[in-house]
């Protein structure tokens, strides 16, 4: 496995995430252009959002005020700094200070603050800034919050991507409208087919591939620990050992978990965001709808994911799945009916389709929706033999075992994922203050 794809996670959680997460200014401004372009950079993105800040407060004094924008431009250098050097992280230290930058007769400082304590490990985190003003003995101090902002990563441009090798069993089919990517190389067994256009940084090799062929090309950036974490924070946990033991296997079965309706610990979570720790254990998903994100973490080897599950995330166009570890899809693809699985899919607090009901009449499709993501360096995606598997959405995993014999997956490619993705999976090109972080502090 390539380290630089995925980093095994810290278990533990930090301290930081623990707490969950009137003058003239317009001569400062001018100021600022001039001893820095790089202000001038960020001046349009980050300066409406300063102003709507408190510094129009008429009991600060004009050199209190001064000071205080003064502050802001110090962030607005931060943020301007990070766009325009694409290796930043390796040329800055957390909680380091960092100036001073000369606007006039103030100094300018800036920190920097990553929550796990550091910045050179912390690609896809968001960062901290504080932005210090300085003149003689008097200093205005403030910090807020920034997420990355970017473009998609590039991985997210794939129906299917793989970080290692892909090997295709007799007679399997795979089946997409978008683009297959493995981060090694492409093997289709006899009789096996895969049909999209398939990219691989190695060889490709199979008589029946239908569709266009790129060999030698890579795929740069991808999500790590820090996309996992960025859920797993914000997740309602549930544990393990709660759920009954069958066959070997913890169960969550003739379930429905949605943001406003969870009957394994009765702790719900505003946007559909449950985290299990698995500990090595196996889990299965059978009979159950899932409206929301259900983060497994350190799932057992034979975990997966059984017949008559419907999988689709409460906030769109964000993982329904997201599973540090392996994970086994043993589906198929006939319809859900509520009538044989004498299960309500859809309660009052779970709707489909805008419809809410107390029958059991209603007919579900049997498949996964959103992003469904297998990560770590355990995180392979497995399909049996003679499974139906159905995604619409994106499917990324470290690896895929599919040669077994007589497999089917089909993804439709969901391309508002790339032109609309969630946190965690935007490119670091740009940072975006978080609305509701900016605050004035005590100077450091």
């Amino acid at each position: 496995m390539n380290d630089n794809k995925y980093q095994l996670h810290v278990r533990t959680r930090n301290p930081f995430y623990q707490a969950r997460v009137q003058g003239s200014r317009s001569g400062y401004i001018y100021i600022a252009v001039l001893v820095t372009s790089l202000i001038v950079a960020t001046m349009a993105s980050s300066a409406i959002y300063i102003s709507l800040q408190n510094h129009t407060d008429n009991n600060l004094s004009d050199s209190s005020f001064q000071l205080a924008s003064a502050a802001d431009s110090a962030i607005e250098l931060a943020l301007a700094k990070i766009s325009s050097n694409s290796d930043w992280r390796a040329s800055h230290s957390h909680d380091t200070k960092y100036g001073p930058f000369l606007l006039g007769d103030i100094s300018l400082y800036y920190y920097l603050l990553d929550p796990y304590d550091n910045i050179s490990t912390g690609r896809l985190n968001d960062v901290i800034i504080r932005g210090i003003a300085q003149r003689g003995s008097d200093s205005y101090a403030v910090e807020t919050r920034a997420t990355p902002a970017g473009p998609a990563l590039n991985c997210l441009s794939n129906a299917i991507f793989s970080a290692s090798s892909i090997t295709i069993g007799s007679n399997t089919q795979w089946s997409t409208d978008g683009q297959i990517y493995s981060g090694g190389s492409v093997t289709v067994g006899s009789s096996g087919s895969i049909t999209g256009t398939l990219v691989a940084e190695d060889t490709i090799k199979g008589s029946y591939i239908f569709g266009p062929r790129v060999e030698h090309q890579t795929c740069n950036f991808t999500h790590n620990a820090n996309s996992f974490l960025r859920y797993y924070e914000a997740a309602t946990p549930i544990d393990i050992n709660s759920l009954p033991l069958v066959n070997g296997r913890r169960r969550i079965e003739n379930c429905v978990l949605s943001p406003s309706i969870n009957p394994l610990n009765g702790e719900t979570n505003p946007n559909g965001f449950y985290y299990i720790d698995c500990e090595f254990q196996d889990i299965e998903i059978i009979h159950s709808r899932i409206l929301g994100t259900l983060i497994l973490d350190w799932t057992g080897e034979e975990s997966r994911i059984s017949i008559n599950v419907y999988m689709t995330p409460a906030l769109p166009q964000h993982p329904s799945l997201y599973v540090w570890g392996p994970m086994k899809f043993m589906g198929d693809t006939d319809l859900i009916s509520e009538s044989r699985t004498r299960v309500n899919f859809n309660p009052t607090g779970a709707p489909y389709q805008e419809i809410e009901n107390n029958t059991l009449t209603d007919i579900y499709p049997q498949r996964l929706e959103g992003i469904v993501i297998l990560a770590g360096e355990n995180g392979i995606a497995t399909f049996p033999t003679k499974t139906r598997t159905e995604i619409y959405g994106t499917l990324q995993a470290n690896g895929i075992l599919a040669d077994a014999s007589d497999s089917f997956l089909r993804v439709v490619y969901d391309n508002e994922i790339l032109q609309n993705p969630p946190p965690g999976f935007r490119q670091e090109s740009k940072f975006q203050i978080i609305p509701g972080t900016y605050k004035r502090i005590a100077t450091p």
